[in-house]
C-alpha cells in the first residue's frame, strides 16, 4: 500500500507490516511499527525481565505444583500494539526446590532461586496485555509444552 505524504514523500507499508517513508528516492523513518502488526522483541530487551516474572507468577498460581517454578530462558517474544501492548512470550521454566507453602512468591525472585537440575522443565506460551494509562495488566497462560532437560 502506498500513500502520499508531506513534501514529495511517500509512505509504503511493506509485506512484513513495516512502514517506510521515501523521500526523493531515499528511505527515512523506516521501521516504524504498524498498529496491529506483530513484531519480534529482542530476547535481551529489558522490558522482558519484569514481564517474564509476571508470567511466571501467573503460571505458579495456576499450576498444581507444590514447588515454585522460575524462568530459565525466553524462547520467543513478540509484541502487538492493540489498545495497549499485547505481549506473547514463550518462556522456559524450571522447578525449584522451594515449596510454595514455605516461602513467599516475591522472595523467589529476590533470593535468585534457581531451578533444580533434576526438576521438571516446561515451556509455557503466555499472553500479557498491558494498558499503562489504565494501570491494566492481564496475564493469560495459553499453552504448556513439556520439554526434556
Amino acid at each position: 500500500m502506498n500513500v502520499e505524504c508531506c513534501e514529495g514523500g511517500e509512505i509504503v507499508v511493506t509485506a512484513d507490516g513495516r512502514v517506510e517513508v521515501f523521500y526523493d528516492g531515499g528511505v527515512k523513518g523506516a521501521g516504524f511499527p504498524v498498529l496491529g502488526a506483530v513484531e519480534d522483541i529482542h530476547l535481551n530487551d529489558e522490558v522482558l525481565e519484569d514481564l517474564k516474572w509476571s508470567a511466571v507468577k501467573e503460571i505458579n498460581a495456576e499450576s498444581g505444583d507444590l514447588l515454585y517454578l522460575v524462568p530459565v530462558d525466553l524462547v520467543r517474544a513478540t509484541k502487538q500494539i492493540v489498545s495497549g501492548i499485547l505481549y506473547n512470550l514463550e518462556i522456559k521454566v524450571g522447578q525449584t526446590g522451594y515449596l510454595k507453602r514455605m516461602i513467599d512468591e516475591d522472595k523467589v525472585r529476590q533470593y535468585g532461586c534457581k531451578p533444580k537440575e533434576t526438576g521438571r522443565h516446561s515451556v509455557y506460551v503466555v499472553e500479557i496485555w498491558v494498558r499503562k494509562w489504565e494501570n491494566f495488566h492481564q496475564v493469560t497462560v495459553k499453552e504448556l509444552k513439556e520439554v526434556e532437560i
